[in-house]
């Protein structure tokens, strides 16, 4: 990088050293010239081609027309910057160029000086709002020392664009990676635990009919139960992945919201963890008919429901209700009296393995997907999320699900009957 008491010539190549390190340098900076006058393209090319930038040199490629400099662009993509007449081959050759390389040719990272000697056919004004350029220099005032600056200044801002587009790949590799393998050790995982249920239930009931031990009966109702609890969260873990991946498939049906509401309430209710919480819902007859995958939406209200009930207190009440609200939205809502969720974890609670009790001794057990599944399947139909919280007073969970879900009255039900 420069030094505010470097001058010009601080930056040539410095030729000596040893032959090894000469071996290893890493690739040059290639940089396109284009433009008609070769006298334009001989003085850049002496200014430019001894100049070196966060210690590697640059290679300068030239093209004399916009037609050349399409040719060169194709055999070279990964070129860095581009200086580029206006005027060539036509009035306009340089901005149908700087229209190929953005446009047709996606090449968003490059950097594209604009250089003009006839400035009337390119008014600056116009062409920095109408071109996707990141400078726009007239020839005369182009020095030596100008030229380098500008230049510098592009590649400074080719390596800040070139880095983080890296960086999102990998974090992108990173996390299909991640979804792959939680898909593929689930799925490994699922089918040798069904068959640990599946026998243990067969036990279980030849047990009791040959009147086994009290504690006989704890230990293989403890296999059941432990047995269906690693079940949820393998399944949570390929729903994720499922999810991660964009790979989950919604199966979209009618659906009556009071008696979705009312399926999940009833799922919910002779739960052991239930005992001495109120859960209410008070149906609302205005809903309309909506389009959606009955399977997720009922996994959303599921794990919404037990995270409140189970963040309640003995004797605690839980609301489930449904409205359209001021937008028009559906809007439906889960809300509990229990500790609330600190005004700190909010922002991260639909983060995979998030929980709201984090500490290494927590109280309430979990892995921290139930919520990150709910966002997603929710996601998935257009909707959103929203959560209303005060600690030690409850939480208010709301998604919301689009217009675009609802189906009219006269015809919910003859267009999936044909």
């Amino acid at each position: 990088m420069r030094d505010a008491g470097k001058g010009f010539d601080d930056f040539l190549i410095d030729t000596t050293g040893d032959s090894a390190s000469q071996n290893h340098k890493p690739p040059p900076w290639q940089i396109l010239v284009v433009d008609d006058c070769s006298d334009v393209i001989a003085v850049t090319n002496a200014v430019l081609r001894d100049c070196t930038f966060e210690g590697r040199s640059i290679s300068i490629l030239t093209a004399g027309s916009g037609i050349e400099a399409r040719r060169v662009l194709a055999d070279h993509p990964d070129i860095a910057v581009a200086l580029i007449d206006v005027v060539m081959e036509t009035d306009d050759a340089g901005l149908q160029l700087i229209n190929t390389i953005r446009n047709e040719m996606q090449l968003r990272a490059m950097r594209i000086i604009l250089r003009t000697g006839q400035p009337g056919h390119a008014p600056e004004r116009e062409v920095i709002f109408r071109y996707d350029i990141n400078d726009y220099r007239l020839k005369t005032e182009l020095t030596a020392h100008s030229l380098f600056t500008a230049v510098v200044a592009a590649l400074r801002g080719f390596a800040e664009i070139t880095a983080r587009i890296q960086a999102e790949q990998e974090a992108l590799l990173a996390a299909r990676s991640k979804s792959q393998f939680l898909a593929a050790i689930s799925h490994e995982l699922r089918t040798p635990l069904n068959a640990i249920i599946g026998f243990s239930e067969i036990v279980a009931h030849e047990s009791r009919a040959s009147g086994a031990t009290e504690k006989s009966l704890e230990y293989i109702d403890a296999i059941q139960d432990n047995g269906n609890i690693l079940l949820s969260v393998i399944n949570n873990l390929i729903d994720m992945a499922s999810i991660d991946s964009g790979h989950y498939q919604l199966k979209e049906q009618i659906i009556v919201i009071k008696d979705l509401l009312s399926r999940a309430i009833s799922t919910l209710t002779d739960k052991p963890n239930l005992t001495g919480v109120t859960l209410t819902y008070k149906p609302n007859e205005n809903i309309p008919m909506i389009l959606a995958d009955s399977a997720a939406l009922s996994q959303v209200l599921e794990n919404l429901i037990s995270n409140a009930i189970k963040f309640s207190p003995q004797g605690g009440a839980i609301e489930v209700s449904a409205q359209i609200d001021d937008d028009g939205r559906l809007a439906i809502a889960v809300a509990d009296h229990g500790i609330g969720i600190p005004a700190n974890r909010v922002q991260s609670l639909f983060q995979p393995f998030t929980q709201v009790d984090a500490e290494h001794n927590r109280q309430f057990e979990g892995v921290g997907l139930g919520l990150a599944i709910v966002k997603g399947l929710i996601a998935l139909h257009g909707g959103t999320i929203g959560v209303a919280s005060v600690e030690g007073e409850g939480t208010t969970m709301t998604f919301y699900l689009p217009t675009e879900r609802f189906l009219p009255a006269s015809n919910s039900t003859s267009r999936f009957n044909n």
